[in-house]
């Protein structure tokens, strides 16, 4: 088997092992943000959202197979009770990687138009925002939007609209074919 392809297997597997929460980004959608980093060679990578650390770890094992890029990773820890988790001591020892205990919404907002080639937005799902993320993306760069189809964040099915409006090329990622999977939930990728 080729090496690099060795290696990616190699990186979907661990992924998947380390992914043990229900709340987690799916392993499927995980492993489709990684190939995209790979594939695309972003310079410059924004992630809205910590959660587990689960798809930052996937963004940073891109860059490192790229051997380029640096990844911004912006939460304000809502989603933990506002104190920092313990996954950050470890992110911030990664070269490369930058972390930022901010609002997502206030970042993005503030954020200078055509910053980053890469965003992965898992990040205030009740917010309206999400036109920011288009305008800090740089042409010819990708975002994934994660919970689009989830039925507990409904605001996020409007991306898809919001895209289908701009006329700006996307893929809608719903469907699970295994029991262990949670890909229902929803990864929209859009094409700048």
């Amino acid at each position: 088997m080729n090496p690099d392809l060795k290696q990616l297997h190699e990186t979907i597997r661990i992924l998947g092992a380390i992914n043990r929460n229900d709340v987690s980004i799916d392993v499927a959608h995980v492993a489709l943000i990684h190939s995209l980093v790979i594939s695309c060679k972003p310079a410059s990578i924004l992630e809205l959202g910590l959660g587990t650390g689960f798809s930052t770890l996937a963004l940073f094992m891109g860059m490192q197979f790229n051997a380029r890029g640096s990844l911004t990773v912006v939460d304000d820890y809502t989603d933990w009770g506002g104190q920092e988790p313990e996954i950050v001591s470890q992110i911030v020892q990664l070269s490369g990687v930058k972390h930022i205990n901010a609002s997502e919404r206030e970042f993005v907002t503030n954020a200078p138009n055509a910053t980053y080639d890469f965003i992965l937005s898992d990040a205030d799902h009740w917010g309206d925002w999400q036109e920011e993320h288009l305008r800090i993306t740089r042409k010819g760069g990708v975002i994934a939007f994660h919970d689009t189809n989830n039925p507990d964040f409904p605001n996020l099915h409007r991306v898809e609209r919001l895209l289908l409006s701009r006329g700006i090329p996307h893929r809608h990622f719903t469907e699970s074919s295994r029991q262990d999977e949670r890909c229902e939930r929803g990864l929209l990728v859009a094409f700048l």
